[in-house]
């Protein structure tokens, strides 16, 4: 599996959406099969404390696994809407079928107000 997380901050407008790609690719750049694996990622804007403000998992559908080994989250305008415009630490967590999990990524997001539009 990935031996340590990538480390990626991303700067995200509100009211847009935002595919986060991931390709998990082996020592020769071979993708590797991850059709069965699970993804789950989470923003917080702090450590440790409470619940994540928000989840996105391929259980609820707004993160995906793909061929070829891309896998990754979505954020819709609705979950960037839903969210204060601030800083959000967040990972993003692969579970193959076999049990292996991996934090496969990690960082901030920083989301940026919107205009106002009617």
């Amino acid at each position: 599996m990935i031996s340590e997380p990538k480390k990626k901050d991303l700067t995200v407008p509100q009211g847009a959406t935002y595919p986060v790609r991931l390709r998990y690719l082996d020592s020769l750049g071979n993708p590797v099969d991850v059709a069965s694996a699970t993804v789950r990622a989470q923003l917080s804007n702090q450590f440790y404390e409470g619940a994540p403000d928000l989840t996105l998992t391929t259980e609820n559908g707004k993160a995906f696994v793909e061929a070829e080994g891309w896998f990754g989250f979505t954020l819709l305008p609705a979950d960037t809407e839903a969210l204060e415009a601030t800083v959000y630490y967040y990972d993003l967590v692969l579970t193959t079928s076999d049990g292996d999990v991996t934090r496969a990524l990690e960082g901030q997001i920083t989301i940026t107000p919107g205009v106002p539009h009617d």
